[in-house]
């Protein structure tokens, strides 16, 4: 074996204390007052890490790959824009490697996003709090031409205070346009595993989605969020979206408790919705879906909307060109005696969808008599990872031998298939 020549060693010495270097630490306040001084001195790769606190004025990444991340979690630790500002900006490229974790973002406000602004940039923002921000669109998060992996946090109490226009999201705004969206290239954004609460605008009390190019909306719960269309979630145009595995429930509107969506000829809604619960929504029209304009690029597919209370006409559908969306294998059924309206009255008994009632227990998980047990089309689910609560998809969840999926956000777990008989 041949040694190793000092002019070599002293060159693999001198990588090595580099790559270190490139992963520095560098404290708040104990090395740095303010988290902006912190984040300019930064390097690729390094890591800002902050004390428990109350820190005051914007923080923009400008471009770096760094992480931003509380020592001790978003309860003790809080950016607070103090009704000023919108808190936390990214506008400058930044990639996935760039990293917002660990505090709650309150107080924000701006024209677009309060707590959080994404602007061409694709950040990961993740376990955070988002509270009490305000903007004319998106409240909590407005992401613009973003690739951005949105994961793990939860919005709260994001309401409008102080604009009168604005185009929607209390929680978030997701904004592409239509000839952004379709030059967009990977990442796409995803929206996941988030839990959506009290949120309030005029469009999209939770969610405002409008050319988010190939989005993915994964596995979130949105609940209690109010809005004139849309409590839970509205869609317009163009948006290529995938919705999978969600929990939409208690939210409220004057059309579209849960679902709202407004499509044209020339700028149609190209979403589909797979294995989502929609349920306990509340609406004059269309308690959990309200469908408007040129709609009959929507599929739905292995989901369940479920409308109770006395309110009728669960799935609300106002035709401009008299298509009917594409859905397959649901159940969209009410415990009043008027379940859809319109155009959709032509598939509520067509491609496996059904009427009867889905069998919900009160977390709405299925209970184990629902007739949406192993009830889905299986090819219409693949893909998908796992369900709302990370379980398995795809089990035999009635004992039968035969495994299907379920419809809906939870897939009932794998049941023991009952003893075989042995005669004696």
């Amino acid at each position: 074996m041949q040694s190793t020549s000092p002019a070599l060693a002293l060159a693999l010495a001198s990588a090595v204390l580099c790559t270190t270097a490139q992963a520095a630490v560098l404290r708040v306040p104990q090395d740095f007052a303010t988290i902006q001084q912190a984040i300019d001195t930064a390097q690729a790769g390094d890591t800002v890490s902050v004390a428990p606190g109350i820190y005051t004025g914007r923080v923009t990444f400008g471009g770096r790959d760094i992480i931003l991340e509380s020592t001790d979690g978003p309860a003790t630790t809080i950016l607070d824009g103090q009704q000023k500002r919108a808190v936390v900006v990214f506008r400058s490229k930044e990639t996935r490697a760039t990293i917002l974790r660990g505090f709650t973002i309150r107080n924000g406000r701006g024209d677009t996003g309060g707590g959080v602004v994404i602007n061409g940039a694709s950040p990961t923002v993740t376990h955070n709090i988002i509270a009490d921000n305000s903007a004319c669109n998106g409240h909590g998060i407005a992401a613009t031409s973003s690739g951005a992996l949105i994961t793990h946090n939860e919005f709260r109490h994001n309401v409008k205070t102080y604009c009168d226009g604005g185009i929607g999201g209390g929680a978030i705004a997701i904004i592409d346009g239509v000839d952004a969206a379709r030059k967009k290239v990977p990442p796409y954004l995803e929206f996941s595993d988030n839990l959506l609460e009290d949120n309030e605008n005029t469009y999209g009390g939770g969610i405002f989605i409008n050319g988010a190019y190939k989005a993915q909306v994964l596995r979130n719960v949105i609940r209690d969020n109010h809005a004139d269309d849309g409590g839970g979630y509205y869609a317009y145009g163009d948006t290529y979206t995938l919705v999978a595995d969600n929990l939409l429930y208690a939210n409220q509107a004057t059309r579209g408790g849960g679902y709202y969506a407004l499509a044209f000829p020339n700028n149609p809604v190209l979403t589909s919705l797979v294995n989502n619960t929609i349920a306990d929504n509340f609406a004059v029209l269309g308690p959990e879906m309200y469908l408007e304009g040129s709609f009959g690029q929507i599929h739905m597919s292995n989901s369940i909307l479920w409308t109770t209370h006395g309110q009728s006409v669960g799935l609300y559908c106002l035709s401009s060109d008299g298509a009917p969306p594409h859905f397959n294998t649901n159940i969209i059924a009410t415990d009043d005696i008027f379940v859809t309206n319109g155009v959709c009255e032509q598939v509520l008994y067509r491609k496996g969808n059904s009427s009867a009632r889905p069998g919900l227990e009160p977390d709405y998980s299925l209970a184990p008599d629902s007739p949406a047990i192993d009830a889905g089309t299986d090819a219409l689910s693949a893909g998908q990872p796992g369900d709302l609560l990370g379980n398995p998809r795809i089990v035999d969840g009635n004992g039968d031998g035969v495994a299907h999926v379920d419809l809906g956000a939870i897939e009932r777990p794998r049941a023991a298939r009952p003893a075989p008989v042995v005669a004696r």
